[in-house]
């Protein structure tokens, strides 16, 4: 190994060292969680049951055709495009 793989792996390490230390650190000392997830998949199912979700976040009256599927978190916050592009990654049924 030359010098510059030698320099360039340890730059690369000391970047994923940062990067999993800061995205694990910073969500603890902020009081954010993993609300995010289940939170977005939720919304996505109420969206492909026909059901308009953010009057319900965080809501404890919620139609009966969602609640097989849960109470969206108080704490969830997205844009309303991200109930389209969602369903590409969380797969709300």
């Amino acid at each position: 190994m030359n010098k510059d793989e030698r320099d360039f792996a340890f730059a690369a390490g000391i970047i994923a060292f940062v990067g999993v230390s800061l995205s694990c650190f910073f969500p603890l000392v902020q009081g954010w969680g993993w609300t995010d997830f289940p939170g977005q998949w939720r919304s996505c199912a109420y969206v492909l049951r026909g059901v308009d979700h953010y009057p319900y976040i965080g809501a404890g009256n919620i139609p009966d055709a969602v609640k097989d599927i849960g109470i969206i978190p108080a704490t969830w916050n997205a844009v309303p495009w991200g109930t389209v592009l969602g369903n590409v990654f969380y797969f709300g049924l």
